[in-house]
């Protein structure tokens, strides 16, 4: 049987990556063409138990047998073979991957799905560096709310790049193809991930600065449709950031390869009186915006109305417990490590790079009750699906994608 939680530890990484993903799809086209399944509806935990199954059952044949039986199994049970192939080659290393309607794929099954109801066209520009399976966690519970997205890779090897082409409706970029770039900053990249969203989808339309480790409480299309309406041109959004909580350490080592956001429920903020941190995220794009190049700049520089509503969004601030992933000081070696020294604010209170920034010498050390060195999150609460009342916006805001977080 499946232990708590779905994790099984005798299995490869490969073989856990590959066979969850082909049970997911023959969960999804089971159900797609037999509406009375006793396979539909799952919960993501029901689905994790039982792909770790499946994962186990294979262990005693090769990976190259396992795949294939899958496959095979997979194609039985859907009907039909399953094909992802790129629509068009727009230039070397960039391909815009667009699948038949009647196609679901691993962790991208349901994109779009929310965003052919949006009023407007609503772009997510997605940048990611070396985050692991997080990356199809965020597919699975945020794609729903894009109409499209634009994904700028700054990964060392093809992973993010061979996951997202079963994608319908992205169009994926990687640093390496420009040249020009100089500063590797949050202005930089982003007006690049601009333009090519413009490229792309044209001008007069919404766009969500996304990563990998941010999942929306409130629906970015909900809160568009309110910012439309008041005249506004960007949405501040509230920054909820979930660090492991001691209570949470020993379910970790149980379960440590479990979704990351099944593990971890604390996150920290200001108070009621203070509310949260509010991060730039969301605009409205025409011609003529105006970039600043410098680290920290998230949204152009000359818009005009910001929304009076913060919708909130979670942000795993530790999803890779790794010593290795950081230094010293708690400054993560693989985010924004190429941000060149002149793009920072000469302001000497910005710390350069990104990370915890606490001394952490062995996995404990990731597990806190307070923020350490941080005295302005003063509250820490638990997420159980709704956030405080003085960080929320309301029922008509929430818009959830058809899969539940936990």
């Amino acid at each position: 049987s499946c232990p708590a939680g779905g994790v099984v530890h005798s299995c490869s990484s490969l073989e856990n990556l590959v066979a969850s993903k082909i049970w997911k799809i023959c969960f999804d086209n089971r159900a797609s063409t037999d509406p009375d399944s006793t396979l539909s509806p799952y919960t993501s935990r029901q689905r994790h138990c039982t792909s770790n199954m499946l994962r186990c059952r294979a262990r005693k044949f090769t990976r190259l047998q396992a795949i294939l039986g899958s496959c095979l199994a997979c194609t039985f049970l859907s009907g039909y073979v399953l094909t992802a192939k790129p629509r068009a080659i727009i230039e070397p290393r960039v391909f815009v991957y667009q699948a038949p309607e009647n196609f679901t794929a691993g962790y991208c099954a349901r994109t779009s799905e929310l965003g052919r109801q949006a009023s407007v066209h609503h772009v997510g520009l997605l940048l990611t560096k070396d985050d692991g399976d997080i990356l199809f966690e965020w597919l699975e519970h945020n794609s729903c709310h894009f109409s499209a997205l634009l994904v700028l890779d700054g990964s060392s090897g093809p992973y993010a790049h061979n996951e997202l082409s079963s994608c319908a409706n992205v169009v994926y970029y990687h640093e390496n193809d420009f040249s020009d770039l100089k500063l590797y900053s949050d202005g930089e990249l982003r007006e690049l991930g601009h333009d090519l969203i413009s490229k792309h989808f044209g001008y007069n339309i919404w766009i969500t600065m996304a990563h990998t480790d941010e999942f929306f409480i409130h629906s970015p299309l909900s809160a568009i449709d309110f910012a439309t309406k008041e005249n506004a041109d960007h949405i501040r959004w509230r920054a909820l950031h979930v660090l492991p909580h001691p209570s949470e350490f020993e379910n970790f080592t149980r379960h440590a390869h479990a979704p990351v956001h099944t593990l971890f429920r604390h996150y920290h903020h200001y108070g009621p009186k203070r509310g949260s941190f509010l991060e730039h995220r969301t605009f409205f794009s025409t011609k003529g915006v105006e970039w600043d190049k410098r680290q920290g700049a998230l949204l152009p520089r000359n818009l005009k109305k910001t929304s009076s509503i913060h919708p909130s969004y979670l942000h795993y601030k530790v999803h890779n417990l790794s010593l290795s992933a950081y230094d010293e000081q708690g400054t993560h070696r693989q985010h924004w490590n190429r941000v060149a020294e002149s793009s920072y604010s000469k302001n000497k209170q910005q710390k350069k790079g990104v990370g915890i920034f606490w001394s952490v010498k062995v996995t404990r050390d990731f597990f806190v009750s307070r923020w350490p060195g941080n005295e302005r999150y003063s509250h820490v609460s638990v997420f159980h699906d709704r956030v405080e009342s003085y960080l929320d916006i309301g029922d008509i805001f929430i818009r959830k994608c058809q899969k539940r977080w936990f």
